[in-house]
């Protein structure tokens, strides 16, 4: 339902569920799905109730959280998933407590390390129903994260609404509870078993008092004894239950993501990719500039806008529930989703450029020059790079508010545009010179917004200036300085004595081996299918077929990924491909390769197969080298005009594997290719999985990585003797869900028609390929994906304070393996939370160096209760770190 009328529903059911606790004490209590958000949506529309409600739930007769929202896990980060605790277990805390069990009964899969975050988070029990294998034979187990946390599971292999809807007839009842009971008494380690009552917006029964009392009598006779319990209640009786067997359960390692028992609907991980997309970008945000940005900023003087950011983040987590990240909703809903999220980056993008200005305005610089831009690295490592920056020169007042006649004044007329610049120069902030390239400059106008004055317009000549900027500060910025220069012309590089160069080539069925463009490492060139050949200088290895786009039918539903009975597959067509080239000396160069996707309409009527009319889909693939870059990085732009389909990108490895390792939350997840397609199952077992970074494969030897912002999902096929790594670009459907797809069994949903999951119109996908030696680790392709996902960032200052260094590093060593995940202010308001973990297989003595003085640094939980205080060695702290 669309938002308002869901929240109408949500409102009479909290009313009528208050009613019968006041009523009724044999109405024992009523758990309210996990979540503590719905208790703000009741609130915003009844705040006059809030005590009342706060009074049932201190009682314990409701129960709420422990989560703000109920997530898909697989989807969003692992700070997401710590922000969900936190920001739920305030608002339980201020309506009376909330729950300390994980439960996730409707999750689409559980990532690996979900138990350590649990168990960071305060929590040993997990109570979930999606992703238990065949190996799960008990509903009791011990799930095991890979650090080595472990936690208790229990399975509700019957769903969480296993007694929904119970009839007062006892001749129906009685049958359907004793075969629950009995089916579960079997599987039960304890004899203690879970009934629930309720489903998704189903209201609470105001006879279930009545009906239990009548089970409660009749079940007696055969020893079991059936209590209106809670949550709390349950989970203790089962830890009491299992007592010292509790070491003799079955131990369960990895994620939780199997199709044996109960539908996983991973069809979703590329359903609606838009909103991967933007989730991707606001999360990345908040996580990686603006806390961080906004913590040095406070080191630098500055205040920390605390309220702000834990508004953005209860925003973005409005988007994280499974059905809403999942795009397994109606289209109102995605639409509320992405008006939701250009909202969120309008405060982030703010954020993130009042700290960085405040910074910014504060450096001491060393040099005259025409303009002075400061730019911020959020990695941990020390990087140098080809950036490209935005610089206003020769800038002159036009328009202003006169307050003395309350008048706005214009000069505009009067003053004339200076002469664009013929070049520039760009020196570091020891004063040496940069290589630079201006690639163009206009005439342009900016407004400036002051606190102290209405906003005031000056002309300005904007210019784009590409530039190798070295030794890029860890966690920290540089400053820049820009002067005129009459060296060169626009479009000539300093220090390469070469000009931009732009060329048109059509290709007709033959590589044309002069359109090349290279760097140290690489050497690409295109080839007549639209595909790229890319050329490892170092190894000598060649990787012919890169980027290849193969698009087949979808017959599924938003939930579930489905071939048709009759499928067929399309590339770019090679009558219609052109190629130009882009060159900036050795800085930078492109060739970028456009075509058109000529593909069916949609599927036949009988939905069969796919139909005969085809429609053209205009693709633009742009393949990007950087001076001193191992990634040979891509940008694809296409008009998607078919229906009814799933488009993928395909990279080849080099090597025939049988794994695939994928970054997931706090970890690196290892897979096996083929999966397993004997077993019994209700959908078919996964090939596509989801990542949160970087997918590789490897033999040991050597292998390839593809990195992604934001497209989560992938596939790795073995395949003319190697393993090919394929990205989902585009999966596209029209209905919420189906009863006749060839991979699943029966509906994930309502049979409703989504228009809007058919994904038509304009879409733009980045993502890189880097071939290596050895393996991932071995490579730390961790580390160049990190940058990859997280460019720097920059602003231009024009007044300065003159108080502290154009150059600093906050953070200024971290040990490799050793990730920053966030860095943010303290939610008890007194001092700083860095969180880091390792990404390695092996264990590490982690040390970290400050780039400012602390006077001291505890360990803590997830949720920042204090562990341990630390011993610090000067700016130094050293961590032992299990791992990851």
């Amino acid at each position: 339902m669309p938002f308002e009328e869901m929240r109408l529903k949500l409102v009479d059911l909290i009313d009528t569920l208050m009613e019968i606790l006041e009523n009724s004490e044999e109405y024992r209590a009523f758990l309210m799905d996990g979540q503590a958000i719905i208790l703000e949506d009741y609130l915003e529309i009844k705040p006059q109730n809030g005590e009342h409600l706060k009074k049932l739930i201190s009682s314990g007769r409701i129960q709420v959280g422990p989560w703000y929202i109920l997530p898909d896990e697989l989807l969003i980060s692992g700070e997401s998933h710590i922000r969900n605790y936190i920001e739920g277990k305030k608002v339980c805390s201020r309506l009376g407590g909330g729950l300390e069990i994980g439960y996730l009964p409707d999750s689409f899969g559980h990532p690996a390390q979900m138990p350590q975050i649990l168990k960071g988070l305060g929590m040993d029990t997990i109570v979930f129903w999606r992703g238990a294998s065949h190996d799960i034979d008990k509903t009791e187990f011990v799930w095991r994260a890979m650090d080595g946390s472990e936690i208790l599971g229990i399975h509700m292999p019957f769903g969480y609404g296993n007694s929904a809807y119970l009839s007062r007839d006892m001749s129906v009842t009685l049958p359907r509870v004793k075969r629950l009971t009995g089916e579960l008494s079997r599987l039960s380690n304890t004899g203690v078993v879970l009934l629930m009552n309720g489903s998704d917006h189903v209201f609470p029964q105001r006879d279930l008092p009545g009906i239990i009392k009548g089970l409660k009598k009749e079940m007696l006779e055969t020893g079991i004894d059936i209590h209106h319990s809670t949550l709390t209640e349950f989970v203790d009786a089962v830890k009491s239950g299992l007592g010292n067997s509790y070491e003799k359960l079955k131990i369960i390692e990895g994620e939780l993501r199997y199709t044996h028992r109960s539908l996983l609907l991973g069809g979703t991980l590329s359903t609606r990719m838009y909103l991967k997309q933007l989730s991707h970008v606001v999360e990345k945000n908040i996580e990686r500039y603006v806390e961080p940005f906004c913590v040095f900023d406070v080191i630098n003087g500055g205040k920390y806008p605390k309220d702000a950011i834990v508004y953005g983040w209860k925003n973005i987590l409005k988007n994280h529930p499974h059905d809403n990240i999942c795009g397994c909703s109606v289209d109102s809903v995605h639409d509320d989703m992405v008006a939701r999220y250009e909202r969120i980056i309008q405060l982030e993008n703010d954020l993130m450029n009042r700290a960085m200005k405040s910074m910014a305005g504060k450096i001491t610089s060393r040099f005259e020059f025409d303009a002075c831009i400061t730019v911020f690295n959020p990695v941990q490592e020390t990087r140098s790079e080809y950036i490209e920056v935005e610089a206003d020169l020769d800038r002159m007042l036009v328009l202003a508010v006169d307050y003395a006649k309350s008048t706005l004044e214009d000069t505009e007329d009067s003053i004339e545009h200076p002469p664009l610049p013929e070049g520039v120069e760009v020196y570091d902030s020891t004063g040496n010179s940069l290589e630079a390239v201006l690639l163009s400059a206009w005439k342009d106008y900016e407004m400036v917004k002051s606190d102290h004055t209405l906003p005031e317009i000056y002309k300005v000549n904007r210019c784009r200036i590409g530039l190798y900027a070295k030794e890029l500060p860890a966690l920290g910025y540089t400053t820049f300085y820009i002067r005129k220069s009459s060296k060169n012309i626009p479009g000539q590089g300093i220090g390469t004595g070469e000009a931009i160069t732009r060329d048109e080539i059509i290709i007709e069925n033959a590589i044309i081996e002069n359109v090349i463009i290279e760097n140290e490492y690489y050497i690409v060139v295109p080839e007549p299918s639209g595909t790229f050949r890319v050329t490892d200088k170092l190894a000598g290895h060649v990787y012919t077929g890169c980027n290849n786009f193969v698009d087949g039918g979808d017959a599924g539903d938003e939930y579930t990924y489905s071939y048709p009975e009759k499928d067929s597959f399309f590339g770019l067509d090679r009558s219609s491909i052109k190629v130009s080239t882009l060159k900036a000396g050795d800085l930078v160069q492109q060739v970028t390769v456009e075509g058109i996707l000529n593909l069916p309409e949609s599927l036949t009527g009988d939905r069969k197969e796919r139909a005969s009319f085809f429609v053209p889909c205009p693709v633009k693939a742009t393949v990007t080298l950087k001076k001193g870059e191992k990634l040979v990085r891509f940008k694809t732009e296409i008009i998607n005009r078919a229906k009814d389909h799933r488009l993928q990108v395909f990279f080849p490895s080099g090597v025939l594997s049988d794994k695939s390792h994928a970054e997931s939350q706090f970890c690196v997840v290892s897979r096996d290719i083929e999966p397993d397609m004997t077993v019994d199952w209700v959908e078919i077992p996964p090939t596509a999985h989801p990542h949160k970074g970087f997918v590789d494969v490897n033999d040991g030897t050597r292998g390839a990585a593809v990195i992604t912002r934001g497209l989560s999902e992938f596939e790795v096929r073995n395949m003319d003797g190697q393993s090919w790594i394929a990205i989902t670009l585009l999966r596209c459907v029209g209905w919420l869900s189906r009863n006749d797809l060839l991979t699943r069994e029966g509906n994930g949903g309502w049979p409703l028609e989504t228009p809007g999951a058919q994904c038509l119109g304009e879409f733009c996908f980045e993502y890189a390929f880097m071939p290596h030696g050895r393996t991932w680790e071995d490579a730390e392709i961790y580390k160049i994906s990190d940058s990859f996902l997280h460019p720097v960032k920059y602003v231009q200052c024009h007044d300065f304070s003159r108080e502290k260094p154009d150059r600093m590093s906050f953070i200024g060593h971290v040990t490799g393996s050793c990730r920053v995940s966030a860095v943010k202010g303290a939610e008890n308001g007194d001092g700083y939370i860095a969180r880091f973990y390792n990404i390695s297989t092996r264990p590490v003595n982690a040390a970290i160096v400050l780039g400012f003085d602390i006077s001291s640094a505890e360990e803590t939980t997830l949720d920042e209760r204090k562990i341990r205080d630390l011993e610090v060695n000067g700016r130094e702290i050293t961590l032992e770190m299990r791992k990851g």
